[in-house]
């Protein structure tokens, strides 16, 4: 069960502890991943670590995405100056109607090849998209067990003591 925020960032909630004591304190910070008490600064580390992986994640998708679209308006341009060549040389040779339909369907084919590379372009953002997302929940379950890890050592010093 999640509470609400305290002054320094915590969260207070009423989660059991693994030794058995009852409810976390008021004002204690928990771990955003598997919800553990943490210090003050660790709790700053880790909100901050995963923040700026997440930050660093969704430019770089960004970036890339704005490239592959670019990229591929670059490739459409390209494609309508070649067809317009063509059909202005056409012109001039006195094949007006011919020019017309060259022109239709270069626009028709540029715009199919577009289309397809941006569905592309989609298609590997999402892939990319997601197997970043995997991986960043692959981490937070390390960091999750690495958590749990560190409290179990924590409370057999703790019972030994």
């Amino acid at each position: 069960m999640r509470g609400a925020p305290t002054p320094d960032g915590g969260v207070v909630t009423r989660a059991r502890r693994a030794n058995g004591n009852g409810h976390a304190g008021v004002g204690e910070c928990h771990c955003p991943l598997c919800f553990s008490v943490l210090a003050p600064d660790r709790y700053a580390a880790v909100v901050g670590s995963l923040s700026a992986r997440e930050s660093e994640i969704e430019q770089t998708i960004s970036a890339r995405f704005t490239r592959q679209i670019a990229d591929a308006e670059r490739k459409r341009k390209v494609e309508i100056d070649a067809a317009v060549k063509a059909a202005t040389k056409a012109l001039r040779d006195g094949q007006a109607g011919i020019v017309a339909a060259t022109i239709a369907a270069e626009r028709e084919r540029s715009d199919k090849v577009v289309a397809e590379a941006v569905n592309a372009v989609k298609i590997e953002f999402a892939t990319e998209k997601a197997r970043l997302e995997t991986t960043l929940a692959e981490e937070k379950k390390t960091d999750a067990t690495l958590t749990k890890i560190a409290e179990n050592n924590i409370n057999q010093h703790a019972q030994a003591a």
